[in-house]
């Protein structure tokens, strides 16, 4: 099993000692306790702990929640409030620190046992999630394509670096911004119905058409559309994926005008065949 450290932080030295004792028991390491809002901090910095046992009422000029606070702030490391105290004003400030437990003393083993599993579980999960979704958005904006997500009216939520450089804008510009302006309007219904037809057994779809570049020219584009939807089956968001098929098009539509030359020029050899004869 993988070894925590916890940090305690609480001012009565025999419960600080007892809840020691207890996680020690438990397989936990605790390299120290912190008697003061101040120490904790300082404490924290140096051991860097995997999570903080810290108690709310503290002496000294600093409690234990604007101590948590400055942990998660600085250090990214999860607490664990202590409190004896469960009144609805030092509840709902506790609420504000995000904390990952709250126990109320006095407690039992199996309390304390139980709320440390599950706040360095939860913590875990985060910090793996964030990790996840660090590597996702870098391969999106690294991705030669064009990525964006957007809502029902077409307002843009998230485009990437590929996105902004293709129509010349910052991501500042074009968040919260409608694309369907880079649409030529003659397609726009067509575009609309195509995203407003997905469903949860249909989520995806592919589709061609035009856009408007910054330099006013028509371009065009294929897209694929997934639609994201919430617990009841409606669509809440719309995620897409987009390349540039402008010179795909160009040159099937020079080799389709060279077909219809050739045509041409076939009947007319034909036709003069034909005289000739």
């Amino acid at each position: 099993m993988q070894e925590f450290t916890i940090l305690i932080v609480e001012d009565d030295g025999i419960i600080a000692r007892d809840i020691q004792y207890t996680l020690e028991q438990l397989g936990y390491d605790v390299p120290a306790v912190a008697a003061s809002g101040r120490a904790a901090i300082q404490k924290a910095e140096e051991i860097r702990p995997d999570l903080v046992l810290m108690d709310i009422v503290l002496r000294g000029d600093m409690d234990g929640i604007e101590a948590a606070q400055v942990i998660r702030a600085r250090l990214d490391i999860p607490v664990v409030f202590l409190s004896a105290h469960a009144d609805e004003d030092t509840l709902q400030r506790a609420k504000i620190q995000g904390p990952f437990g709250y126990i109320l003393k006095p407690f039992q083993e199996r309390d304390l046992a139980i709320s440390v599993e599950m706040a360095l579980s939860r913590h875990q999960m985060e910090r793996k999630l964030r990790e996840s979704e660090k590597r996702y958005r870098i391969i999106v904006e690294d991705m030669p394509a064009l990525v964006c997500r957007f809502l029902a009216d077409g307002v843009l939520t998230f485009v990437n670096e590929h996105y902004c450089r293709y129509f010349n804008q910052t991501r500042e510009q074009l968040i919260g911004q409608d694309f369907f302006r880079f649409i030529p309007e003659a397609e726009r219904d067509q575009v609309r119905q195509r995203y407003a037809s997905l469903t949860p057994d249909n989520p995806a779809v592919t589709y061609e058409h035009q856009a408007l570049a910054p330099d006013g020219t028509l371009r065009w584009q294929r897209w694929t559309d997934r639609a994201l939807f919430d617990e009841k089956g409606n669509p809440s968001e719309y995620q897409s994926l987009g390349v540039d098929i402008t010179e795909r098009v160009r040159i099937e539509e020079a080799l389709q005008q060279y077909n219809r030359n050739l045509a041409l020029l076939n009947q007319v050899s034909q036709t003069l065949i034909a005289t000739l004869d």
